[in-house]
């Protein structure tokens, strides 16, 4: 059954390119939630980051910036010509744990304004801050 609640929107900016951004996309795009939009913003995008946008562009809105503006400038400007209701920001190096990730954040937005989602760090460093193991 097609979940329509409250329009969402995803916005995700990078710098350059992520490893795990086509297969956050993927998971987004396939997500049963229908009532969702997906904004992309790329500063000073690479090959791979730009297959991806290639790959993704009659999905997911992409501005591309030849040059870096960082990330607040990438949200700013997703929010003013975002139309949901409910806004996700999302960095591009999560991997989501639901396959209806969309629809349970729209539950848990029921009554409250804003939410935080923990995001649980699932790589081991290799190296500390003084440089030893």
């Amino acid at each position: 059954m097609p979940l329509e609640g409250k329009k969402v929107s995803v916005v995700i900016p990078v710098y350059e390119n992520s490893d795990l951004l086509e297969e956050l996309l993927e998971e987004l795009t396939n997500d049963s939630y229908e009532n969702k939009e997906i904004f992309v913003t790329i500063d000073n995008p690479n090959e791979k980051s730009l297959e991806v946008a290639r790959k993704y562009g009659d999905k997911v809105n992409f501005t591309l910036n030849e040059q870096r503006r960082g990330k607040v400038d990438a949200l700013n400007n997703a929010v003013k010509i975002s139309e949901g209701e409910i806004l996700v920001f999302l960095d591009s190096d999560v991997k989501l744990d639901s396959k209806e990730f969309i629809a349970v954040i729209e539950r848990e937005m029921e009554g409250v304004d804003i939410l935080d989602i923990k995001k649980e760090n699932c790589k081991r460093l290799l190296y500390t801050k003084n440089g030893k193991l």
